[in-house]
């Protein structure tokens, strides 16, 4: 059977020969008409001719030439009209068979169309049955894709897919269906992509939250152990809340824990809602934060690490001067001393209006605000016994104790240095563990020497020195 090609081409060759005969017929019947109307003109002026030469015939004669050349006329036409149409008839004969077979071939063609319209039908049904499932694979990637936070780690990118996904449904209702499913599988590819990234993000993200999480927890945990372990101290056992807590960290512990409050809770809240729909309510923000939250927590760490060791060392320290001022005061008493003055560090206002701070506190309890302590005991003249904390990188590391005498009566400077050695030795006896110094001076040089060695706390200073120290 041939080919609708083949068919095409012999369709076309047979038009070409029917036109062909059709151009022969017409030419060769214009020949014999023109050979006809030559052969009549050279007939008629032989019978001019013949009419010339026998006009003194007699009449009898003259018809019967006449007669005769009508035979010989009418003879010859019929010869050369039986040759016209045996000619005609064999062109007209081809022309017909020609007419035959370009009829067979239409019909084969007509068929082989109809079986290609029937097929394309076919397949454009299964073109629309196969976009359309594409289509619906489409959805469901979309959903799953919806379903990702792919706005927080890729703005953008999904509406810009997504649209082209609009753009298939036009080319499905125009009948491309090829086109909407090489499209269809694209788009699919893209989405698949976007959350496939997506995922490895939020795994990521996942792993530094859970490292974020690890720590704030653990910080939590030592704020409620710094609250509710008690602490030992010289003057007795204490369990300090929160408005101890912050007095003794120069202020920075409340505001602090508020910090670490604030980001318990949104643990707590992506916990409750899920990572995926929490990040989904964080659009705008930076992907990468939750990285930078991880280095913030671990200089949580170090700021509770030098805010607990400013509490408990100025605290701890603090007793401990109150303390040995107490048991220097009783032992210079047995030898003659009298307490003429104590002076403290005045606390603010603020702090004496808290709940926790003791009332009447001063002589009976342990003095909050004693991070200096003055002593000036009279006896023959004036013992200053001035006890200091020593602080480095900003927290208490040591009390000091400086011994000096305003002299009023004394002007042998041998016999001042020996008061001073003897009441050194004295206070050294009744704090065995604080280093005592003594100085010959009073006034305001004795002012100049205590302002010198202050240095107020300064936790935002120990925790600078930690993070040099470990980071």
């Amino acid at each position: 059977m041939a080919s609708e090609a083949q068919l095409r081409r012999r369709i076309h060759e047979l038009q070409t020969q029917i036109e062909s005969l059709q151009h022969q017929n017409e030419n060769f019947q214009n020949d014999m008409s023109r050979r006809m109307n030559e052969r009549f003109k050279a007939l008629k002026a032989e019978y001019d001719r013949a009419l010339a030469r026998q006009k003194n015939e007699t009449d009898e004669l003259y018809a019967a030439r006449i007669r005769t050349f009508q035979e010989k006329t009418v003879k010859e036409m019929r010869q050369q009209y039986r040759s016209l149409e045996r000619e005609s008839a064999r062109i007209s004969k081809m022309q017909a068979e020609k007419i035959d077979e370009l009829s067979e071939c239409n019909e084969e063609l007509r068929s082989i169309l109809q079986r290609m319209k029937a097929h394309s039908e076919e397949a454009d049904r299964g073109h629309r049955m196969y976009a359309d499932s594409l289509m619906e694979q489409l959805k469901e990637c979309r959903n799953d894709v919806s379903a990702t936070p792919h706005e927080f780690f890729y703005k953008g990118e999904f509406e810009i897919i997504d649209s082209h996904a609009e753009q298939i449904q036009d080319e499905i209702e125009q009948e491309m269906y090829q086109a909407a499913s090489a499209d269809a599988s694209s788009v699919m590819m893209e989405f698949d992509l976007l959350k496939t990234k997506v995922e490895q993000a939020l795994h990521e993200w996942m792993q530094a939250f859970r490292d974020y999480a690890g720590i704030v927890r653990g910080i939590s945990e030592r704020i409620e152990l710094l609250e509710s372990h008690p602490i030992r101290t010289a003057t007795g056992t204490f369990t300090m809340n929160p408005y101890e807590l912050n007095f003794w960290s120069s202020g920075t512990y409340l505001p602090y824990k508020q910090k670490i409050r604030e980001a318990v809770q949104m643990i707590e809240e992506v916990k409750k809602e899920g990572a995926a729909d929490y990040l989904k309510g964080q659009r705008g923000r930076p992907r990468k934060g939750i990285f930078s939250k991880v280095a913030e927590a671990h200089k949580w760490d170090d700021e509770l690490a030098g805010i607990t060791n400013c509490i408990l060392s100025e605290r701890t320290l603090s007793d401990e001067r109150w303390a040995a001022a107490r048991l220097v005061s009783a032992q210079l008493k047995e030898v003659g001393y009298r307490v003429v003055k104590k002076r403290y560090r005045e606390p603010d206002e603020s702090v004496e209006n808290t709940e926790w701070y003791p009332k009447d506190k001063k002589f009976r309890q342990n003095p909050l605000d004693s991070f200096e302590l003055v002593e000036t005991i009279q006896g023959i003249d004036l013992l200053h016994i001035t006890f200091v904390p020593v602080r480095e990188n900003g927290v208490a590391v040591r009390n000091e104790c400086m011994v000096s005498l305003t002299a009023k009566s004394l002007q042998d400077m041998m016999l001042i240095r020996d008061v001073i050695e003897v009441n050194i030795q004295r206070v050294r006896a009744a704090a065995p563990n604080m280093n005592v110094a003594g100085a010959a001076v009073g006034g305001a040089q004795l002012a100049a020497e205590e302002q010198s060695r202050k240095k107020s706390p300064d936790p935002k200073a120990q925790i600078r020195y930690l993070e040099r120290k470990y980071h």
